[in-house]
């Protein structure tokens, strides 16, 4: 339950139009060793600032484990907001295409094609597509207070 709060209080701080859905969740298999295989056509975005700005959950988290994954897609002058996020929590960023800033305190950080950047996401932070074209990036947040 608080896993849920938790994802419907970051999705909602990134500025998606709707809450984590119910029918996005991925059953964890009992035996870890199990491969989990989702397609794109079976993974409905998130979407916020007016289309601009897609997350498409990879392995949404039930809480079982510390981490969420995420690929997102910003079209040009996408941007996101998104508050702090649980005490310790940190976010892996990278881009595979495109140019985005991602401002996180009073720390900027101009990311292009190739590069990574990992962050306290336990403060305030955004992401914005500077460059000309689509950016397309993953996102990892790490969750080091939730039990996995």
């Amino acid at each position: 339950m608080a896993g849920m709060i938790e994802r419907n209080a970051w999705f909602s701080a990134m500025g998606v139009s709707r809450e984590f859905p119910e029918f996005l969740r991925t059953a964890v298999p009992e035996d870890p060793a199990v491969t989990a295989v989702v397609s794109r056509e079976q993974t409905a975005p998130l979407v916020g600032d007016n289309g601009l700005f897609r997350v498409y959950p990879l392995f949404p988290s039930d809480g079982s484990v510390p981490f969420d994954m995420f690929a997102v897609e910003m079209e040009r002058g996408a941007f996101s907001f998104s508050e702090s996020h649980d005490p310790g929590t940190v976010e892996y960023v990278y881009v595979f295409e495109g140019l985005v800033s991602v401002k996180t305190g009073q720390e900027e950080y101009y990311l292009s094609s190739g590069d990574s950047l990992r962050h306290r996401a336990d403060r305030p932070h955004s992401f914005h597509n500077s460059g000309e074209g689509m950016a397309t990036l993953c996102i990892v947040a790490y969750y080091p207070g939730r039990k996995g």
